[in-house]
């Protein structure tokens, strides 16, 4: 899946496959980059940009069973400071460890909440990295200093039958189709995770947004809003059918869904009132 990555002033770095980048400027492509770059050749997997001249890249190494390295690469020349280790595991035991394949790769479990720690890099260089076991969040500045945020409190949901019946029931709303019974999973959880992949979004104004997993009881749209210390703002919650998309310097873009499975984006002043 290709995506697009906001550099400085109106610039975008877009990402068209493992081996072709292209910068935009505006609307204009103004640098295609492939071969033999050094920045191309340092970085594994683009996950973010920063207005420094950075990119956020998996390490490029030998994958591990339990947990991802991040590097950060410099686009001028190709060079890697190493920033962070995410956990590949939401609890002990899940999900099952993965399993080597040809060429060094590693095949990992899809199962249900299948998750683990996520990095988001903001364009002025500071990094957030939120953590599952205790779910809190940590921040790197620009020198490389580590903020270690405090547990955020939030309940432990146990995976219990109804639970189950409500993760089944999700997929089928968005297919129309009946929802298949817990048993096609052989593998669940002990708990929900706090998160799922995809779940941080960096707002305009520094901080740090956090979709929090659906629960049975608590199946809205909410999302953690989180300082630079660690420490959650607020809560914002939508609509079941809304999701952000993204922000703009004062604004935040929401995509709505129709009963007809048609999106729209609306935006909103941002930070809400």
């Amino acid at each position: 899946m290709s995506r697009l990555f906001p550099l400085a002033n109106d610039s975008t770095l877009f990402v068209a496959d493992d081996m072709r980048w292209l910068v935009l400027s505006g609307n204009r492509i103004v640098r295609t980059i492939s071969g033999p770059d050094a920045a191309m050749m340092s970085a594994l997997i683009v996950h973010g940009a920063d207005s420094m001249g950075n990119l956020l890249s998996s390490e490029r190494r030998t994958p591990s069973p339990d947990s991802s390295g991040h590097t950060l690469v410099a686009r001028a020349n190709g060079k890697t400071t190493f920033v962070a280790r995410l956990r590949s595991s939401t609890e002990a035991g899940y999900p099952p460890r993965s399993t080597p394949r040809g060429r060094g790769g590693l095949d990992y479990f899809n199962g249900p909440w299948n998750g683990y720690e996520l990095a988001q890099l903001f364009p002025d260089a500071w990094l957030a990295v939120a953590r599952v076991q205790p779910y809190r969040v940590d921040w790197r500045t620009p020198e490389g200093k580590w903020i270690l945020g405090k547990p955020i409190p939030s309940p432990v949901v146990r995976v219990t039958e109804k639970e189950m019946l409500a993760y089944m029931q999700l997929p089928a709303a968005r297919s129309g189709n009946a929802p298949q019974a817990p048993s096609v999973h052989s593998t669940w959880p002990e708990e929900i995770p706090p998160f799922l992949p995809g779940a941080l979004i960096a707002s305009s104004d520094g901080r740090l947004l956090i979709l929090r997993t659906p629960t049975a009881d608590h199946p809205d749209v909410r999302y953690d809003i989180v300082d630079r210390q660690g420490r959650v703002e607020q809560q914002l919650l939508l609509e079941p059918n809304q999701r952000i998309f993204d922000f703009g310097k004062h604004s935040v873009y929401v995509v709505v869904t129709d009963d007809s499975d048609l999106e729209r984006i609306q935006r909103h002043p941002w930070p809400p009132r």
